[in-house]
């Protein structure tokens, strides 16, 4: 690899360092602003979303789920063995 003139290098170099920086700064205001749009919504403490409900305890139980879907699972780790049939 050639060795670079300073004058090229250091000029070309502090461009890329201005360019990165505006980009930084202009993410932080667009996630600033989006984070105030949040939190000045006045149903924001009443907002649930499926994925943030509780599970009841009766949900929780899947018994034979993975027996029931064994010929899709790959064998992997963790995959139950196939017994052969006949």
């Amino acid at each position: 690899m050639p060795v670079v003139n300073p004058l090229v290098f250091y000029p070309a170099r502090f461009g890329e360092i201005v360019k990165s920086a505006v980009r930084w700064i202009w993410l932080f205001a667009h996630y600033r602003g989006l984070r105030r749009k949040i939190l000045a919504d006045p149903a924001v403490k009443a907002y649930t979303d499926l994925a943030l409900t509780p599970v009841a305890p009766e949900e929780t139980v899947h018994e034979g789920f993975v027996a029931e879907f064994a010929a899709k699972i790959p064998n992997t780790h963790g995959a139950p063995k196939r017994i052969a049939v006949g």
